[in-house]
């Protein structure tokens, strides 16, 4: 059984890496934490967290673990929080488009790793790169369809079999629906609406110190 990811890819120029051990690295970009990887496989992976600041600081750390490997890493993927822009050909594509978080709206994620690190980038949702995963690797091992639903800091769907990707990227996204059930809290979500489904059960609203 085949799988192909319909991610977009930032090939550079005159790059040719002959030999060695194939490293690839990897980033999972959530609007909480960084989560950067190094290795061959699942079974070989060194990882670092990283709290997500700005983007350059945020960035900056991520480039500094992938040059401290000591290895040349032939490319590197990312599943990023969003909006993000997928559509080829598109101005904003691989930018990260109307996310309230700030500093971050209509960053483009894609380019400035593809521009430091100087090695071809795969972008995709975070949860699109997840079920990948799953799918390869994982619980949907085997299988020709799955859906995986994620509770970060904010709530979102992804799907591989079809190959889904709704307008953000995401073939579902319900975190900003509002539910009602936290609005005695008064709990702000960081779309900035009160009530928001993401505010109680996601990373953000999940943490001990969350009010």
């Amino acid at each position: 059984m085949r799988f192909r990811l319909e991610i977009c890819l930032f090939p550079p120029s005159g790059i040719i890496i002959a030999g060695g051990i194939s490293l690839y690295g990897a980033i999972e970009a959530g609007g909480t934490k960084f989560i950067c990887g190094i290795g061959t496989n699942p079974d070989d992976l060194k990882t670092i967290l990283i709290q997500t600041t700005t983007p350059e600081k945020t960035l900056g750390e991520a480039i500094g673990f992938f040059g401290d490997s000591g290895e040349p890493i032939r490319a590197v993927g990312i599943g990023s929080f969003g909006p993000v822009d997928l559509r080829r050909g598109s101005a904003t594509f691989g930018r990260i488009t109307s996310t309230p978080k700030p500093g971050w709206r209509d960053y483009d994620i894609a380019g400035a790793v593809a521009g430091a690190m100087r090695v071809p980038v795969g972008f995709d949702t975070d949860v699109n790169a997840a079920v990948l995963g799953e799918t390869r690797w994982g619980a949907a091992a085997g299988l020709a369809d799955s859906l995986y639903l994620t509770v970060g800091s904010g709530r979102h769907g992804g799907g591989l079999g079809s190959r889904l990707h709704g307008w953000s990227g995401c073939v579902c996204e319900n975190g900003s629906e509002c539910s009602g059930a936290d609005e005695k809290a008064r709990r702000r979500c960081d779309c900035q609406r009160i009530g928001s489904a993401r505010s109680c059960p996601s990373g953000d609203g999940t943490h001990p110190d969350s009010p």
